[in-house]
């Protein structure tokens, strides 16, 4: 168990690590630019995770349908032929013509 241990977590820590010093390699550099080329890469980096995250947002739900009274009182209080075909399961694949 411990040899798996270390052949998994030895990959992830030199990958962290990695990681971590290219990070702050190049927060050194960009420290060291002026301030218009800090605010032009600002700009650069706004919109490209703007772009990388334009197809994760959520498009908003369409309002909910508004019934009249009608529809309410319909659906609070159906009519006998709707509750007999609610009793009887073939009576709902198979609608009665009217």
């Amino acid at each position: 168990m411990t040899i798996l241990a270390i052949g998994f977590l030895q990959p992830l820590i030199m990958l962290i690590g990695g990681m971590t010093l290219i990070t702050g390699v190049l927060a050194w550099i960009y420290s060291d630019l002026p301030p218009e080329k800090q605010n032009a890469w600002e700009a650069k980096l706004a919109q490209a995770m703007q772009q990388a995250t334009a197809g994760l947002r959520k498009q908003p739900n369409p309002p909910p349908p508004v019934l009249n009274a009608q529809q309410v009182h319909k659906i609070i209080h159906p009519s006998h032929e709707e509750l007999e075909q609610l009793k009887d399961p073939e009576q709902l694949s198979e609608p009665k013509p009217k």
